[in-house]
């Protein structure tokens, strides 16, 4: 499944145009589920004090709700950073957190108010004296959560058993039963007998 939008990928959110955006899958199959993560590789190490996310501009439609924001120098160990919840509306949000030095961001939309969808006009990251860092050899990606497969409650069983007429063969796998009634062992008829004095 699709977790990006043909029309509206990952690297829209970091092309410096407010006008481009990205947004997960919203046609063809289900959307991809929340929470999407969205990774940005700043491929070097950058200490980092800041994030801004401005939301799509033309609908409100994928705006993040509440999110959290974890930092990695390596891509396999992250560090939550900042979390909480952002204003639904199109007006520029600044995350600021403490300094950090990392490669690799991974912005958490674990809500939207409208639906199953997150969307990004263009989110840069801040830090140093310097508070843009450079981003012209920056890389993103998005993924998000696998849907949980249905769990669908099993028919009650019902199991028929044949009994073969006298005579017939019986079938491998057809239960058998006896036509000769059982002899009582001696234990049980001693049982029987004090039962009825």
């Amino acid at each position: 499944m699709s977790t990006v939008a043909k029309s509206n990928p990952a690297a829209a959110a970091i092309d410096g145009n407010s006008s481009t955006f990205w947004h997960s899958a919203y046609s063809g199959d289900a959307p991809a589920p929340l929470p999407h993560r969205l990774i940005i590789d700043m491929k070097a190490l950058s200490a980092v004090t800041s994030l801004t996310y401005l939301p799509r501009q033309d609908k409100p439609n994928g705006r993040i709700g509440r999110f959290s924001l974890q930092l990695s120098a390596n891509g396999q160990d992250w560090d939550e950073v900042a979390s909480g919840t952002l204003a639904d509306d199109a007006t520029l949000k600044q995350v600021d957190f403490q300094r950090t030095l990392a490669r690799y961001v991974r912005l958490i939309a674990v809500t939207e108010d409208r639906g199953p969808w997150s969307s990004a006009g263009e989110i840069n990251l801040l830090g140093g004296p310097n508070p843009s860092l450079p981003r012209d050899a920056w890389s993103s990606q998005w993924t998000a959560r696998r849907p949980r497969l249905a769990m669908r409650p099993l028919a009650p069983m019902q199991l028929t058993v044949t009994f073969p007429a006298s005579g017939t063969p019986a079938l491998p796998g057809i239960l058998q039963t006896s036509r000769r009634t059982p002899t009582p062992s001696r234990s049980t008829r001693a049982i029987l007998k004090r039962s009825r004095a």
